[in-house]
């Protein structure tokens, strides 16, 4: 996350760390394990795993760390006034200071949330059915992106059922990139819209409850299970598919 010409990351040991472009100077913040950080205004939000993956909020100077939200929470997002966390396999939010806690949505098994102007996204699973849906910031109006099913979700011939918060969806540019387990695992992209719905390529991508794929500098990197789950790379427009290792 970049803000006010700082750069602030999580190290290797999970602390949260500032540090200035010229890399001149490098601050811990917070000597905890951080599972993720969000930066709002004056304050990063992150969840702490060494207090039960409870939401802290500590100033960009290291000032003022307070706990407001207690765990176990999976995923934070913000928007200009709230914070948008998953509790109880469902999406809650918060005012920017830890109050007036709410369910957003009773949808079971959200397992993404990302924020994108005056929208919600997050994946959820529901009535037999897994999706990628919008709503608007209180949680009204709530619609499918697209009917694909997204990786992420298992129904056993039991008849149970496995999730994890490992994901696969990344919003970049106004467009959705996700893992569609409607058609073999393979890679799709799509506009926010809901529009102009792409393959980005025929393999298959090794789906699993700590494997996800990431996207950087315009390319998308994923194990490919039809290569021996080897880690391929991938341009976002389809084009120049290599191996990386």
């Amino acid at each position: 996350m970049i803000a006010n010409d700082q750069y602030y990351f999580i190290n290797s040991k999970k602390n949260i760390v500032k540090k200035s472009f010229d890399g001149n100077k490098i601050l811990n913040l917070v000597n905890e394990q951080a599972a993720q950080i969000v930066l709002q205004g004056e304050f990063i939000y992150y969840i702490n795993e060494f207090d039960g993956r409870s939401v802290f909020r500590v100033k960009t100077d290291g000032s003022e760390r307070t706990k407001i939200c207690e765990g176990k929470v999976y995923e934070i997002e913000a928007s200009s006034e709230s914070i948008y966390y998953i509790k109880d396999n469902k999406l809650n939010r918060m005012y920017l200071d830890g109050s007036d806690q709410t369910v957003v949505s009773n949808d079971w098994a959200v397992t993404w949330v990302d924020v994108i102007g005056d929208t919600i996204y997050f994946k959820c699973y529901n009535n037999y059915i897994a999706r990628v849906v919008k709503a608007d910031l209180n949680g009204n109006n709530k619609r499918d992106v697209c009917t694909d099913e997204p990786s992420g979700f298992i129904r056993n011939s039991d008849g149970t059922f496995k999730f994890w918060y490992y994901h696969s969806e990344h919003i970049i540019n106004d467009w959705l990139y996700y893992i569609n387990a409607s058609d073999q695992r393979t890679i799709y992209k799509v506009k926010l819209d809901g529009t102009e719905r792409t393959k980005v390529t025929t393999d298959s991508v090794t789906d699993t409850s700590y494997e996800d794929i990431e996207i950087y500098d315009n390319y998308i990197y994923y194990r490919n299970s039809l290569d021996g789950n080897k880690v391929y790379r991938i341009k976002t427009d389809g084009s120049n598919r290599q191996i990386v290792q």
